[in-house]
């Protein structure tokens, strides 16, 4: 079942898992396909951190940036979060849509 809230645990695991999986659980997709525009968003910690990563026509480029963004957030955290930031650590997984009203939240 797919989580709208993930823990610590939950996304150091992220970084054992497919490359992918980083940015489409941690980064909002804020691409234009008619313009061929790939834009990422970081999501980890969204009152602390809104760094984009945007490119002409190629994606792999925007998702490298984010993927190796994000990663430096998640040791950081790791190497110096307390054992109390770990245990209250949330942030909102990217992957997860809600319906409410006929409208979708990211």
């Amino acid at each position: 079942m797919l989580k709208e809230y993930l823990s610590f645990e939950d996304v150091t695991k992220l970084l054992d898992s497919a490359p992918s999986s980083v940015e489409n659980v941690l980064a909002q997709d804020c691409s234009e396909d008619f313009g061929r525009v790939f834009r990422f968003v970081c999501a980890f910690s969204p009152h602390v951190c809104k760094q984009e990563f945007k490119e002409y026509r190629f994606e792999s480029i925007a998702r490298q940036g984010i993927r190796t963004h994000l990663k430096s957030h998640i040791n950081d955290a790791k190497a110096n979060y307390s054992e109390e930031e770990k245990k209250t650590f949330s942030t909102r997984n990217q992957l997860f849509k809600s319906s409410k009203n006929g409208k979708i939240y990211l």
